[in-house]
């Protein structure tokens, strides 16, 4: 949902036009996509959380800091579109 509304302003407000700030924005949205699937996944996997030696429950983790850090790094690029500083 959050992708399709993210095109659809794109399509309102920049007329589908292409810059180096949505081109990454859509790079990253897709990849987070991606990583979500893995973390549904890898949950699937893990039955108790909290046993870090098993090694679904350290891909999980990793995966949901990634998975942070994507999606930050996303909303940042939409701030940027949003409030430019140039």
């Amino acid at each position: 949902v959050v992708i399709s509304t993210g095109l659809f302003t794109w399509w309102i407000n920049y007329e589908c036009g292409s810059g180096s700030i949505i081109n990454w924005k859509r790079r990253l949205a897709y990849v987070a996509f991606m990583v979500a699937v893995v973390c549904l996944l890898l949950r699937y996997q893990v039955t108790e959380p909290m046993a870090t030696a098993n090694p679904y429950v350290v891909a999980y983790i990793a995966a949901i800091f990634i998975l942070t850090a994507i999606i930050s790094i996303v909303g940042y690029l939409g701030g940027l579109l949003t409030f430019p500083y140039e």
